[in-house]
């Protein structure tokens, strides 16, 4: 959690996103992830899940997102 704390930037969101998602809260994660000028949402959010790609925010599961991670390793010829 330290390694995370220490690395993590805090945004607030800037854009309104409404609609998008299924919840109303869940948009307000799309706006933060705007705001934060992310490429990837990871989320077990199933209902975030099934948005697939908000601009150029792709939205993954946890487990997609490794393989992203592993695939890039691959890539680079770094062990997984």
């Amino acid at each position: 959690l330290n390694i995370l704390r220490s690395k993590a930037t805090l945004v607030a969101p800037v854009d309104l996103v409404v609609g998008v998602a299924e919840h109303q809260e869940d948009d307000l994660v799309l706006a933060t992830a705007v705001a934060g000028g992310v490429t990837f949402l990871v989320t077990g959010d199933y209902g975030l899940q099934r948005v697939e790609r908000y601009g150029d925010i792709a939205i993954l599961s946890p487990r997609a997102f490794r393989d992203v991670l592993d695939a890039e390793a691959l890539r680079r010829g770094e062990p997984k």
